[in-house]
C-alpha cells in the first residue's frame, strides 16, 4: 500500500496529461500513481469512519444474519431490539409504530444491537421483509415492524414511508420526515 503525502493534491485529468500540466512539482518519471485503495486506505477507510456520535459503516463482507448493515449510524443511546423500528424521544431510543402521532415522528433508526448503534439511513439485513423486492415500507402499527400494506389503517393511525424491500430479507432504511396521521 502506498501512503499519499499529506500535502499531495488531486486532480482529475486525462492520465496521457504530462506532469507541467497537472500540477505536480516533480517530472513525469518521479510522479507517483495512487489508486482510489491508496486512497481509502490513507484516509482510514476500509469499514467506514467514525466520529463521536456518527459513523458511516461500510460493509467489506456479504449480508448474512439479522442486524448486519452499512450506512449512517448513530452512538446516542442504547436501542432495545436488534433490527427493529424506534424513535428518538430526547433521551433514548423507543420502539415506534404508528399506531399515533406520539409513537411515529421524530427520529427513526433500525436497531443495529441491543447496546449501542443506531442506522438512520442504509441497508440493513432483517429475518424477514414484508412483501416483495421494490415494494415501499411503512411503519407498522406494532412496535418496530415495517408493513408494505397500509390499508387497513384506521383513524388516528399514521402512514410514514420507511424505505424498501431490497429482496433477499435486506432492507434500504430512508425514514420519510413526512407523515399522514389517518382522519
Amino acid at each position: 500500500m502506498a501512503t499519499i503525502p499529506s500535502d499531495q493534491k488531486f486532480h482529475t485529468l486525462n492520465a496521457n496529461t504530462p506532469t507541467k500540466d497537472r500540477g505536480s512539482s516533480q517530472t513525469d518519471g518521479l510522479r507517483e500513481i495512487y489508486t482510489m485503495q491508496d486512497i481509502i486506505d490513507t484516509a482510514g477507510g476500509g469499514g467506514g469512519t467514525a466520529g463521536i456520535d456518527l459513523s458511516l459503516i461500510v460493509r467489506e463482507t456479504a449480508y448474512g444474519s439479522i442486524g448486519d448493515h452499512e450506512g449512517t449510524v448513530l452512538t446516542i443511546g442504547p436501542v432495545s431490539a436488534l433490527a427493529q423500528v424506534h424513535r428518538w424521544d430526547g433521551t433514548g431510543w423507543t420502539l415506534a409504530n404508528g399506531s399515533s402521532v406520539a409513537n411515529s415522528i421524530g427520529l427513526l433508526c433500525l436497531g443495529t444491537s441491543a447496546s449501542g448503534d443506531a442506522l438512520v439511513k442504509g441497508i440493513m439485513q432483517l429475518g424477514a421483509v414484508p412483501g416483495s423486492a421494490g415494494d415501499v415500507l411503512y411503519m407498522s402499527t406494532t412496535n418496530g415492524l415495517l408493513t408494505n400494506d397500509i390499508s387497513g389503517f384506521t383513524q388516528g393511525q399514521v402512514v410514514r414511508v420507511c424505505g424498501y424491500n431490497l429482496g433477499s430479507n435486506k432492507v434500504y432504511f430512508n425514514p420519510s420526515p413526512d407523515w399522514i396521521e389517518i382522519a
